[in-house]
């Protein structure tokens, strides 16, 4: 007899803003404009079967296999609150939607302690000093980095680059150039890949280029909402940081290309490198950056030409990832206030999601390393009894917010990812036994 299907529990999102200048029918509290957000939460993933047999994905000891249709489902609440804060009333009603705690995403990934920490803080300055003090190249690196220090700076502390850490490869790259700026040997860049806490195989240029598409995201994002004073700034970190990126690849080292480099050679190269000259530097459009789903569409339908130039399918696709994780941010950080004017139901049928693994690791038996791959979902809401304005801005602007829909598939892969290494019921690798699954409780 089957085991029971394990359902995955999601965690609450914040209250997305959705439009402001809402009109109200007369005679409500908050007539007669308002903002209109909506919450999502008690969202649970329930599968509808058994996977599927395990195939080669013709990678070493890789296998795939498919996942039976997943069916979420949840709450929402459409919230309403002045568009001028009031000080009468501040309160209101947003209380919480979910009712039990989600299921495990992420694994937490600990922080360096403090003596490693100042450790490599230690070296980082160390090396500045001789890269200011070797070539007259040298100093204007290290002085291009302090002039849009601050810049940078600002981006990590309003939370738009919160995957920097991604899920400890970071932390790995960062002790292995400390080590290699003390060495002869070995190389900064390795070619053998870390493993992130989620079983990922990342090497040091994947991450190193993948960041640098999350510092544009996050530049153009504070670009696009600064006056318009102060959009140079982000400009010209913008152009800082893709002459560094060609100066990079200069060294024949690319995302998927590693030229393994010592210190030493590193320092070598920058002091005979020479000036690129600005209109020699392709630039991404910022509208890459805001609006990625429109150029994914374009890719869908016109192939692989429609690509803005220097990014591939992945690096779009990473775009996309953290313009959703950043619009989350800002909605995360503005305070709630007012009252749920509708509340229902939604749900949603995910079918073709895939999981692939390293099946055993010889010792209990549980796949190694993980990966979920599952659609963005489409979600049905129990609309009914909307009614007026607010239903027509409803329904609009939530069908045009995509990145409501990727953060959600977010969510749903790395809790798909845990069930599958933990062998839940439904989601576990077919070859994995079924004696001591874990069960996920409602």
């Amino acid at each position: 007899m089957p085991d029971t299907p394990a359902v995955l529990r999601l965690p609450d999102t914040p209250s997305f803003p959705l439009a402001s200048g809402v009109v109200l029918p007369p005679g409500h509290r908050f007539a007669p404009t308002v903002v209109l957000s909506l919450r999502l939460g008690d969202m649970t993933l329930t599968p509808q079967g058994e996977p599927g047999p395990a195939a080669p994905t013709g990678q070493e000891g890789v296998v795939a296999y498919p996942l039976p249709p997943l069916v979420l489902r949840g709450r929402y609440s459409l919230d309403v609150r002045p568009e001028r804060e009031n000080p009468l009333d501040t309160g209101g009603g947003l209380t919480p939607l979910g009712r039990a705690p989600a299921s495990p995403g992420r694994p937490a990934v600990p922080n360096l302690d403090d003596t490693t920490h100042e450790k490599h803080l230690e070296t980082a300055r160390a090396e500045r000093q001789k890269l200011a003090a070797g070539s007259p190249n040298g100093f204007r690196l290290v002085s291009t980095y302090y002039q849009h220090n601050e810049t940078f700076h600002e981006a990590f502390e309003k939370n738009y680059m919160n995957g920097w850490e991604a899920d400890g490869v970071t932390a790995q790259m960062a002790g292995d150039t400390h080590d290699a700026m003390a060495s002869d040997t070995q190389p900064v860049n390795r070619t053998a890949a870390y493993t992130s806490s989620t079983g990922a195989s990342v090497t040091y240029n994947e991450n190193a280029f993948t960041q640098h598409w999350s510092l544009m995201t996050a530049l153009a994002h504070l670009k696009s909402g600064a006056a318009d004073k102060d959009k140079d700034k982000y400009d010209r970190a913008k152009a800082a940081a893709e002459t560094f990126r060609s100066h990079v690849e200069d060294t024949d080292n690319t995302k998927d290309t590693i030229a393994p480099k010592t210190a030493q050679e590193i320092r070598d190269t920058v002091k005979n490198a020479q000036p690129t000259a600005k209109a020699a530097i392709v630039g991404v459009d910022d509208e890459v950056y805001l609006d990625p789903d429109r150029y994914l569409d374009r890719v869908e339908h016109e192939g692989p030409g429609a690509l803005p130039p220097g990014l591939d399918v992945e690096d779009l696709r990473h775009i996309q990832r953290r313009r959703a994780a950043i619009l989350a941010a800002d909605a995360a950080a503005l305070t709630p206030a007012g009252e749920a004017y509708y509340q229902g139901t939604f749900q949603a049928r995910l079918e073709g999601a895939t999981v692939t693994a390293t099946p055993t690791d010889g010792t209990d038996g549980r796949p190694v390393r993980v990966q979920a791959h599952v659609p963005q979902p489409v979600l049905d809401f129990d609309d009914s009894a909307w009614q007026g304005e607010v239903a027509e801005v409803a329904r609009a602007r939530i069908t045009a917010m995509r990145f409501i829909t990727v953060l959600l598939r977010d969510a749903i892969a790395e809790r798909v990812a845990v069930a599958a290494r933990t062998a839940q019921p439904s989601f576990a690798p077919p070859s994995a036994p079924g004696g001591d699954r874990a069960r996920e409780s409602e």
